[in-house]
């Protein structure tokens, strides 16, 4: 018969879907230092974050969508990444996998997540933004909300709210504020038909506020005044 223990052992191992190694050397060969198994609801794995892990290898352990979940290991210690941070060490996809970390020994997290079908995870981890990602700027967390086909505006992410900031992708948005796809540029309106773009982490409500007005017309004859006396 058995026992309690025994049986949520059964239990989690039949519901895991990714079996993952941790190696102490680089090719897998020694004995592991840990195998985790991952479902759906294991979350962020942090128990490990002590381990010199110099390999890793993942296991597909149950059928199914193999190629829309992915294993993901960071060097940070809550399963973040954000495109340029360095802390996406590694992510693994598909039945059998395994990486070196041999640049890379120091291991802090990893998770179970899904992917879209080019590997991609939605919420963080690549160079360019969409709806919902979260990213630290500017003193503080915000979350990205699209308001037109690539254009974004930063919402604070304590006041992100899931039925308020829906994504957009009409071609019709205010410019003034709105960030490009990359997250790279805030456009500042300086005229009525006039916009300049201030890289993200200089903006200041501000100094770049809304300017209205237009370019003033110069008469010919103020023209080649100009002209001569340059």
């Amino acid at each position: 018969m058995f026992s309690l223990s025994t049986f949520a052992a059964l239990l989690a191992f039949a519901s895991a879907q990714v079996e993952v190694t941790l190696c102490s050397d680089t090719l897998c060969k020694e004995p592991p230092l840990a195998v985790v198994h991952l479902n759906s609801t294991s979350g962020c794995q942090t128990d490990f974050s002590g381990y010199k892990v110099l390999g890793i290898a993942t296991n597909q352990t149950a059928l199914g969508n193999a190629q829309n979940t992915a294993v993901r290991f960071y060097r940070s210690n809550d399963c973040f990444a954000t495109c340029g941070s360095g802390h996406l060490i590694a992510q693994t996809q598909g039945g059998r996998s395994f990486q070196s970390l041999r640049r890379h020994p120091v291991l802090q997290s990893f998770e179970l997540v899904d992917v879209d079908g080019d590997g991609t995870y939605a919420p963080h981890g690549y160079c360019g933004i969409r709806h919902g990602d979260a990213q630290y700027f500017r003193g503080q967390t915000w979350r990205w909300q699209q308001i037109g086909r690539n254009a974004f505006r930063e919402i604070p992410i304590k006041e992100w709210d899931d039925a308020v900031h829906v994504r957009q992708t009409s071609r019709e948005y205010d410019w003034h504020g709105s960030v490009d796809a990359k997250g790279e540029i805030k456009w500042q309106q300086i005229m009525d038909n006039g916009w300049s773009g201030v890289k993200l982490e200089e903006w200041d409500d501000e100094v770049n506020a809304r300017r209205s007005g237009t370019v003033p017309v110069i008469e010919p004859s103020e023209k080649n005044d100009l002209e001569s006396a340059s």
